[in-house]
């Protein structure tokens, strides 16, 4: 007998909290009245409202925040992550929308493409179209990837994304990224600018961390803050090349090989000694 009690007032508890829920989800002070998007500065606000598709049937208590998070990062490649917050007593939606950090801002007329440092660009609508946008003069300009390999995209090739999470990261760590300038026109002879205007010769991608290790190296070992570099020669890791500025009665070039650093001086011939490194150093 009581055992029939106690399943008695189970089932009524449990009849209780449906009706609970089902009034919950009928009530229209728990139904969605406004919807505020923020944080949107690449990625159109009524591109964020069409993948939610919210509705004044939406109910506020029992929104899929962890769903929506995911379907909008699906949808949208520029998002990083999406917060949500309700406010039940004004039944509104609040969506702020973290978007990507721009990492460099590819020059490929007549459009520029802004991507992070995972290779997705970022100033693109719904229909992969790239929009007009004013790049921070502090991000760093890459040049030579043709309109047509990025046209329609949402990602860059496997390629240049390698690129950007290795040499071009690393580059930009090494001499800041304010004016740095890439250019990988020739994917056999890349180069690049920096903001001291520093020719920095890295040829193709073989052995890139080879040569990464040797340019610090370098740096370390034989820069001074008192010189001018002009270019900086890391296309054959093992013998790196270090040229400053001057004619060559003050100018002073330096070899770096595997068991010794030698300085060219002015009584000294360059073309000699470069040549014991390697050939065609200045091309």
């Amino acid at each position: 007998m009581r055992r029939y009690k106690v399943r008695w007032w189970f089932w009524i508890w449990v009849l209780l909290l449906i009706l609970s829920v089902y009034l919950i989800l009928t009530r229209p002070e728990f139904k969605l009245k406004t919807v505020v998007i923020t944080g949107t500065n690449f990625v159109d606000k009524q591109w964020v409202f069409q993948v939610l598709h919210p509705t004044s049937k939406t109910n506020l208590v029992f929104y899929p925040r962890f769903r929506m998070n995911h379907r909008l990062q699906k949808k949208i490649p520029p998002i990083s992550r999406v917060k949500f917050h309700v406010n039940l007593f004004t039944r509104t939606l609040t969506i702020k929308v973290i978007e990507r950090s721009s990492f460099a801002s590819i020059i490929s007329y007549p459009f520029n493409y802004i991507v992070d440092k995972e290779g997705v660009i970022l100033n693109i609508n719904q229909h992969q179209q790239v929009q007009p946008y004013a790049a921070p003069p502090t991000l760093p300009l890459i040049t030579g990837i043709s309109d047509e390999q990025l046209k329609n995209k949402v990602r860059l090739h496997p390629y240049y994304r390698y690129l950007l999470k290795g040499a071009i990261a690393t580059l930009i760590d090494l001499f800041g990224k304010n004016g740095i300038k890439f250019n990988i026109s020739d994917v056999r002879d890349i180069r690049v600018l920096t903001n001291d205007l520093i020719e920095l010769k890295l040829g193709d991608t073989e052995r890139m961390n080879d040569k990464l290790k040797s340019l610090r190296s370098m740096m370390s070992d034989t820069l001074s803050n008192n010189e001018k570099v002009e270019y900086m020669d890391v296309r054959y890791p093992d013998y790196p090349v270090l040229k400053f500025y001057g004619d060559w009665g003050s100018k002073r070039m330096v070899v770096q090989t595997k068991t010794a650093v030698v300085t060219i001086n002015e009584s000294e011939t360059p073309v000699e000694v470069i040549s014991v490194a390697t050939a065609n150093l200045r091309e």
